[in-house]
């Protein structure tokens, strides 16, 4: 399960940002997300588990990472990429899911 959350992260990190950066800066503009409404429920769903986990990790923390570096890794990376990295490191403490 470590070794899955691993490369979940960095498929998020590599494949999601990859995508991204391609369709906001070579294929278009950011604000084409905005005027589409299937693209700004999708970003403002992310936006909002974003918030949900965050309140999550600051309850319950993981001992290696702070709170504060989800929203961080978030923002920089995906939530594909943050979510999974929080979880890999929760299972080399020894916890569960």
């Amino acid at each position: 399960m470590k070794i899955l959350m691993l490369v979940a992260s960095v498929f998020g990190l590599v494949v999601v940002n990859s995508l991204f950066l391609y369709g906001s800066y070579v294929a278009g503009d950011m604000m084409a997300v905005w005027r589409d409404p299937v693209s700004a429920a999708l970003m403002l769903e992310g936006l909002g588990l974003m918030i949900l986990f965050t309140i999550y990790f600051y309850h319950h923390p993981i001992q290696k990472m702070a709170w504060y570096w989800f929203p961080i890794l978030s923002i920089l990376g995906s939530v594909l990429f943050s979510l999974p990295l929080f979880f890999y490191f929760r299972l080399g403490e020894g916890k569960v899911l």
